[in-house]
């Protein structure tokens, strides 16, 4: 009774981010429609005043105009992802490894910078049924975290991202651990909430693993932080088996 019990508020917790992502979804598109032209016309008269004041307190209030210019269309390209649905006809037979190493590439210099140390075991018959831009998607907003909190870790620790990838039965779970500071207790349950961030201003949407649990809920899986403590962290993501229905 008690796994019948978890089992159906498992699912009424989906039903209930499903519902607050297409609140948040429709909020996105019309805040991307309205914003974009205002700001291509900030963006324009600023480079226009640079061009002629590059110099002194002018040209440094002008550059910080166009860094936050570009800080707004980040964040507005976030939010059109993060409306945009996985659409199932161009589903196929997607490599797990190829994905996680196109990622770990991705983030290999700022990994670098901060001598984290990145490690893939993945199988090469690790396969899943989506899109490639997805399953990277998800991984890219996992590491990016994992990297942020473990930036803040200091060069006492020993730094480590580990992705690996183990067959159970009928599913592929993949296992993204870090050896940051944890996520504490208390915000443990807040975490895959839009805009929830506990990072300073300019760190961080609050939309990476929202959009994350949004896509592997897309590709029919699901996530979850299985531990996170002074250890580290770790996310399991089950993704069905790819079965060849040719």
């Amino acid at each position: 009774m008690k796994k019948s019990g978890r089992k159906q508020d498992s699912i009424e917790a989906q039903l209930l981010l499903q519902d607050r992502l297409a609140s948040v979804g429709l909020l996105a598109a019309g805040l991307a429609h309205e914003m974009g032209t205002p700001l291509g016309t900030i963006r324009g008269r600023a480079e226009m005043l640079l061009a002629r004041h590059d110099q002194g307190e002018d040209g440094d209030s002008l550059r910080a105009i166009l860094g936050q210019v570009d800080r707004v269309a980040a964040l507005l390209q976030t939010l059109v992802r993060f409306c945009a649905s996985a659409d199932p006809s161009e589903f196929t037979s997607v490599s797990v490894r190829r994905a996680t190493e196109e990622v770990i590439e991705l983030v290999r210099s700022e990994c670098e910078s901060h001598d984290i140390k990145v490690t893939c075991v993945v199988p090469d018959e690790a396969q899943v049924f989506g899109t490639l831009a997805h399953l990277e998607q998800i991984l890219v907003n996992l590491l990016v975290n994992a990297i942020q909190a473990m930036e803040e870790c200091g060069d006492t620790v020993s730094k480590e991202i580990r992705i690996s990838a183990e067959k159970y039965e009928d599913e592929w779970v993949l296992r993204v651990t870090d050896s940051g500071p944890g996520i504490p207790a208390h915000i443990q349950t807040e975490i895959f909430r839009a805009f929830y961030t506990t990072k300073e201003i300019g760190r961080g949407s609050g939309l990476g693993l929202t959009i994350s649990a949004k896509l592997v809920d897309e590709l029919g899986g699901r996530i979850h932080l299985s531990e996170s403590g002074s250890d580290g962290t770790t996310f399991d993501l089950y993704f069905p088996v790819y079965k060849n229905k040719s």
